[in-house]
């Protein structure tokens, strides 16, 4: 992915992702994301506390795999259950 930070909106900077983790409470309204990354060069202006915005590349699925995939997995799963 690329990271633009406010300070540096000219200069994207790599990233790779590590870790993905809900950060839902009970007594939340909206569920959270908590995505760590590392940088994938070593950027010297870097420094704690600098914000911005990342952009994921995730690939390309064809249409009918993103609305089908759920249940074709649930099936699976069904089918492995059941035979020995």
């Amino acid at each position: 992915g690329e990271l633009l930070l406010t300070s540096m909106p000219n200069r994207p900077v790599g990233i790779r992702l590590t870790d993905i983790s809900t950060l839902a409470d009970g007594s939340a309204e909206q569920p959270g994301i908590r995505v760590e990354a590392l940088v994938d060069s070593s950027a010297e202006e870097l420094r704690p506390g600098m914000e911005g915005v990342a952009k994921v590349t995730v690939g390309e699925r064809a249409r009918w795999w993103v609305w089908s995939h759920r249940l074709t997995e649930w099936l699976r799963l069904q089918w492995w259950r059941w035979t020995p």
